[in-house]
């Protein structure tokens, strides 16, 4: 039973603090950060009337708020309203990223949610018999009275796929809550209940020409949402397809013209990646005043010591470097809102698992077919590659996933998991990891897919804390409009997958909705630059001393999951054959080793920050 209720959430506002302190009494207390505490002990609150507190944003407020009648926009005053007529099921009328904590004194009941995608975030902790919650980790570590240690089952899932399943967080009984989900207090207990989630639908009749007028609309309206008017905002604008889709959308939308600026970082040291005359054609073309801030032999550990200091945990991007500098210059010049291109290549591009429905409909021709239509396929695909495509998403994709279970088993630990894993941790990670869990969405392949990538799978690859957390780190308010759209990911999910596929251009059908909004040169370009370079380096030059330092103590923390030798091995790869891959590994193995010491050491971030 849950006897208490302890909350840290996050509030900027000086204003809350003393909404919270009248409504709470003595209930209430401060802490840092524009977050708060709130404590309910058994007591009653100073006042019989129903508590209600809305962290992030609701960007359907003033609909909701005209729909209720409501005198004004304040964000608790509206969700108050919409409670009182629809109960809970208000919940799924809020569209934005958002955490809402309800307290009904009068009853002794409420509930803690998050917006149905699960931008928001909110973290639980249940022990002997009282619930904490916090919009961070950080602060909820504060409320407790004991530390929560390492979690070794998620711990193993983190190094060796850089993700967490479900609700995990890497400290042992700390849970995040997940999408469309909330916890009920009532009774004396806590129960975590689903109040919304994807439902398959048949895909809409619709041409293409039709469909990519559906998505511009959808795209212009989620834009809308994302940049304010009233505001100075700034638009992070790089060569690529996603970033120019929100710009273009943000120009046109502008009307009459505010200060809106592009933030674009360039490359001078690498002149393979540096995007600079693409950057000129976009902004030139969008008539965007254009700051570029250059990127030239940064540190990658240095940015993500500076997020485990900030936020006790590690980070889930070794690239935070190289962004943070272009927030940080927006910040500096008095830019309130920074609106950016981030999902739009999970929401805009295709499902390669439309092959798998063909084949358990017994159309392996179809499949083949279909596969000739994948995007990078070209103009004359070989039969071996067009086979091995089929291989993959069709035959692979309509197995059954107990199938998939029996296989791991049959094969073994060292099949699936990396080979610098301790065996006891190959074992327990073959025992976690489930790349086809999504096949348990009610639904056809193609869309059980998508429709879990778009959802709980951005959750999985910590997308939104880390987004929210990197701009807090910069002092910005940082926009998502191609992954925090709830009306724009059901509208993909019900347009036919077959639109999406195009042998040359990924994202067919986003490139036709901007038709006229960009130049050519750059709504049609095919390919996309890897920044995986910059991470090489940076291990390899200005970071390399403290990679040694973390990764080559004989007590290292990491020792008790990964093969010692093989890690050094690792380390010692020669530079002509440095991947992508080996660089993620080498910089989730240094920050992990940082964070596990930190548990002990507390003071061992700052040390190194200050060496």
């Amino acid at each position: 039973m849950t006897r208490d209720v302890a909350g840290v959430f996050g509030r900027g506002a000086n204003a809350a603090r003393e909404h919270v302190r009248r409504l709470l009494g003595s209930g209430s207390d401060g802490c840092e950060s524009g977050s708060l505490a709130i404590a309910w002990t058994g007591g009653k609150p100073a006042r019989d009337r129903r508590l209600v507190l809305v962290a992030g944003r609701l960007h359907n407020l003033p609909a909701l708020a005209a729909e209720l009648g409501a005198d004004s926009q304040d964000a608790e005053r509206v969700v108050s309203l919409a409670i009182d007529r629809w109960g809970e099921e208000a919940l799924g009328k809020l569209r934005g990223g958002f955490v809402i904590a309800v307290w009904d004194p009068g009853t002794s009941t409420g509930f803690v949610a998050v917006d149905q995608l699960g931008v928001g975030g909110l973290f639980l902790h249940r022990s002997s018999g009282r619930l904490s919650f916090a919009t961070e980790v950080r602060d909820l570590l504060r409320l407790l009275a004991t530390r929560p240690a390492p979690a070794p089952d998620r711990v193993v899932q983190w190094l060796a796929g850089g993700y967490l399943a479900g609700g995990a967080t890497l400290y042992e009984g700390i849970e995040r809550l997940e999408g469309g989900h909330l916890v009920r207090l009532e009774n004396g207990g806590a129960q975590t209940v689903s109040y919304w989630g994807p439902r398959y639908a048949p895909p809409l009749s619709i041409t293409r020409t039709e469909a990519a007028a559906k998505l511009a609309s959808a795209l212009t309206r989620s834009v809308a949402a994302s940049v304010p008017g009233g505001s100075r905002a700034g638009l992070q604008v790089s060569g690529g397809l996603d970033s120019s889709i929100v710009a273009a959308i943000a120009c046109r939308l502008d009307q009459p013209p505010r200060d809106l600026a592009a933030y674009s970082l360039v490359h001078p040291d690498h002149p393979d990646i540096d995007e600079s005359s693409l950057i000129e054609r976009v902004t030139t073309f969008l008539g965007m005043p254009s700051e570029r801030i250059p990127v030239s032999g940064s540190s990658a550990l240095t940015a993500a010591l500076e997020f485990q200091l900030a936020w006790e945990l590690p980070t889930t991007t070794p690239m935070l470097a190289f962004n943070l500098p272009l927030l940080r210059r927006a910040a500096a010049d008095g830019i309130a809102v920074m609106a950016d291109g981030e999902g739009g290549d999970e929401l805009l591009g295709c499902s390669e698992y439309v092959l798998a429905d063909r084949v358990r409909r017994g159309d392996v021709r179809g499949a083949i077919s279909l596969a000739r239509r994948l995007p990078g396929v070209g103009d004359d695909p070989g039969a071996r590659f067009l086979w091995a495509l089929v291989r993959e998403f069709g035959l692979k994709g309509a197995a059954p996933r107990a199938l998939h279970r029996t296989l791991r088993r049959a094969l073994g630990a060292r099949r699936y998991a990396p080979r610098w894993l301790q065996p006891s941790a190959a074992s327990r990670y073959l025992e976690l990891h489930d790349e086809w869990a999504w096949k348990e969405l009610e639904g056809p392949r193609w869309w059980s897919y998508l429709a879990d990538l778009l959802t709980s799978g951005r959750v999985r690859m910590g997308a939104y804390d880390l987004l929210r957390r990197r701009a807090a780190l910069a002092g910005v308010t940082n926009t998502h409009p191609l992954l925090e759209d709830l009306d724009l990911v059901e509208l993909v999910l019900g347009l036919p997958p077959e639109l999406a596929l195009d042998p040359v251009l990924t994202r067919p059908l986003a490139r036709d909705a901007v038709a006229g909004l960009l130049p050519d040169e750059i709504r049609l370009r095919p390919d996309k630059v890897d920044f995986s370079r910059l991470l090489i380096d940076a291990l390899g030059g200005p970071d390399r001393a403290l990679v040694a330092e973390l990764l080559g103590a004989r007590d290292a923390e990491v020792w008790a999951y990964v093969e010692p030798e093989q890690v050094r091995g690792l380390l010692e790869v020669p530079r002509e054959r440095r991947s992508t891959e080996w660089a993620r590994v080498v910089a989730r193995l240094a920050t992990t080793e940082s964070w596990l010491r930190t548990q002990a050491d507390p003071g061992l971030p700052e040390r190194l920050l200050g060496r």
